[in-house]
């Protein structure tokens, strides 16, 4: 079988959009250590004391265990522990962050969302293939790409619905589809979107896009993603209930499901306090959708501020 190739240049707007995101995670911090936490919220003064010396609390910064999170009087700083437990301090407070207890395979929502968030901020992601520039997923390419599912990222088990850029001219699309290591399946349809069933919970699988034109000379890059387990799908389901918009935007980003948190950040990104930690965990979620523009414009926003 051909391997199929999920990668391609990156457009030099990823590399710069890479490092203006990294404050949200600090280079430093991500290994690969099932017990982290993460900042969600910071606001009025808050700083993470640890070994070695002390750093600012700010949205995204890793929670290890022995650090010590200071508040000052009426500030606020809200996340999850290296336990996967929720914390919200509002200053005057400290909290010390301990070892979690070893609590087995999935023993717990907490555990879950622990090693949800350590493989999200541990493991090395691949860039998104192609730049865009819409919210409503109707930009045009020289080549017809991918856009939702977003690249690697995860979705949920039943019907999901496949959406590319369009090209001017083409009315028509033959959608290639396979398990990542199994055969693969053709349609063709009109329009830019088709809604795929029957796919199984767990599996990845590529996909990729070409105009059904005789005589066209190339497709679109593969894509991948992968279907959740109906376990998976039930545990985050349990995991966000009770949580506010913003909380639920980082575990939904921490899950691999980009395109849901969006819609979460939206709620808070508007006004109110909570403003500037959702657009900036919203421009790490059109990041990873790969809306460069929007995600930039989202952290300029913020006013640039750590």
């Amino acid at each position: 079988m051909v391997r199929r190739s999920t990668q391609s240049a990156v457009p030099c707007v990823a590399g710069i959009m890479a490092l203006a995101l990294a404050c949200l995670v600090p280079v430093s911090s991500r290994a690969a250590d099932p017990a982290i936490g993460v900042v969600v919220f910071s606001q009025g003064g808050a700083e993470i004391h640890r070994i070695g010396g002390s750093l600012p609390a700010v949205e995204g910064c890793v929670l290890m265990p022995g650090d010590t999170v200071i508040v000052a009087a009426a500030g606020e700083c809200r996340g999850f522990e290296p336990s996967g437990e929720r914390f919200n301090l509002r200053g005057p407070a400290q909290l010390l962050l301990s070892s979690p207890a070893d609590q087995g395979m999935l023993d717990g929502i907490g555990t879950w969302i622990r090693r949800q968030i350590a493989q999200w901020i541990g493991e090395t992601r691949r860039q998104p293939l192609t730049m865009r520039s819409a919210r409503d997923w109707e930009v045009q390419f020289v080549v017809p790409a991918p856009l939702l599912p977003a690249a690697n990222a995860r979705v949920r088990p039943g019907s999901i619905r496949l959406v590319w850029a369009g090209l001017p001219g083409a009315d028509r699309y033959t959608v290639t589809l396979a398990p990542a290591n199994g055969a693969e399946t053709q349609r063709t349809c009109r329009g830019s979107a088709t809604v795929v069933e029957d796919l199984t919970p767990g599996e990845e699988y590529v996909w990729k896009v070409r105009p059904a034109i005789e005589g066209w000379p190339g497709d679109g890059p593969w894509s991948a993603f992968r279907v959740m387990t109906r376990e998976e799908e039930q545990q985050l389901d349990q995991a966000l209930q009770g949580l506010g918009d913003l909380e639920a935007g980082v575990l939904l980003l921490s899950a691999g499901l980009p395109a849901e948190a969006v819609e979460r950040l939206d709620a808070v990104a508007g006004a109110g306090e909570e403003t500037r930690a959702a657009r900036r965990w919203r421009a790490r979620a059109l990041y990873e959708l790969g809306l460069y523009r929007e995600a930039c414009q989202d952290l300029m926003q913020t006013g640039g501020q750590d």
